[in-house]
């Protein structure tokens, strides 16, 4: 018997920002516990039934986890080094104090968003906007990633080079525009799987140049085969149910 169609939250994620992106990656690696901090096998023993309280973490040490959040040089005879040094900048939305290089590497990184923005506007209205990144969000150097859909003149590829100036770029190919990743997602609903309440959301993944679709566990076995042979290879899969909101 056909399930009643679930409310589904989708979330159509295109990548164009440096700040987005750093973002996402700065939760994975700030979710990371550092090895110092692992609890130690059988560190609990019947004598010492209370803990004694870990001692609040130095202002070196806070700046060595914000520096490893950002994939900055973070052993602690350099984060000392840079702390005391009189020409250290502070950036007041990191709390990272940094040496200057660092400092002008972080002002170079805020201007890329705009750029990439440019990039697509003018690739967009050819059908040829594939999509625009940034590549290695927390590393050094970032790099902006435009993809292109088909053949453009060489004048296009001339003034996406001038938009870039010397930031590093990378310009490679895609088989699909932003916009048609995006319609082949909305699509989903008038699909068997969609009308059943199996799907439980979907998004654009530019970077791979595909749509990555959510399918309910309790799915058929059949879901994600049958979205292909109707829809072609252009999928990527993850089994999870819809979202819930709590109440507490």
């Amino acid at each position: 018997m056909p399930r009643t169609p679930a409310r589904r939250t989708r979330a159509v994620v295109v990548v164009v920002a440096a700040a987005a992106v750093i973002a996402t990656g700065t939760l994975a690696v700030a979710t990371a516990m550092r090895p110092e901090g692992r609890p130690a096998a059988g560190e609990a023993t019947a004598d010492a039934p209370t803990a004694t309280p870990s001692a609040e973490p130095d202002a070196i040490d806070r700046q060595i986890d914000k520096r490893r959040i950002f994939a900055l040089r973070s052993d602690r005879a350099y984060v000392e080094k840079v702390a005391a040094a009189s020409d250290t900048v502070s950036s007041d939305w990191t709390g990272l104090r940094l040496t200057p290089a660092e400092a002008a590497e972080f002002a170079r990184q805020e201007t890329l968003p705009a750029k990439l923005e440019e990039m697509r506007a003018i690739l967009a209205p050819l059908g040829a906007s594939g999509g625009v990144w940034v590549e290695n969000p927390v590393a050094e150097p970032q790099v902006m990633v435009v993809a292109i859909v088909g053949e453009v003149g060489p004048d296009v590829r001339e003034r996406i080079a001038e938009i870039a100036g010397a930031d590093p770029l990378r310009v490679t190919t895609a088989e699909r525009t932003e916009q048609q990743l995006m319609d082949i997602g909305a699509a989903l609903d008038a699909t068997p799987a969609g009308r059943a309440g199996w799907l439980t959301g979907w998004g654009v993944d530019i970077t791979r140049d595909r749509v990555s679709v959510s399918v309910d566990p309790a799915a058929p076995a059949s879901v994600e085969a049958d979205l292909v042979a109707s829809s072609g290879d252009v999928f990527s899969f993850t089994r999870q149910g819809p979202a819930t909101v709590g109440t507490g």
